[in-house]
């Protein structure tokens, strides 16, 4: 009898200690999941930074350069033909 009620307190304590267990983890998760999430949008705020700055430049190139962005533009419409047309 009495090693009977040691094994149920054991149990017991065991499910005690995985419901702990269980929700420490979920507490992580969620604090991992947040983090996660801040930085994506960090990273997608440089990304549209970087983007902006591109085009921003490729603009200023062609406003240089007109007649040479004239040309590459022909060219890169000649070469797509040429690829489409096979």
């Amino acid at each position: 009898m009495v090693e009977m009620q040691r094994k149920t307190q054991d149990i017991t304590l065991d499910t005690y200690e995985l419901t702990n267990r269980i929700e420490d983890i979920r507490d992580d998760l969620q604090k991992l999941t947040s983090m996660v999430g801040r930085l994506a949008n960090s990273q997608l705020s440089r990304v549209q930074d970087a983007v902006v700055r591109t085009v921003e430049d490729f603009e200023e190139a062609i406003r240089r350069n007109p007649l040479s962005a004239l040309g590459i533009a022909l060219g890169l419409g000649f070469l797509v033909a040429i690829f489409l047309r096979r």
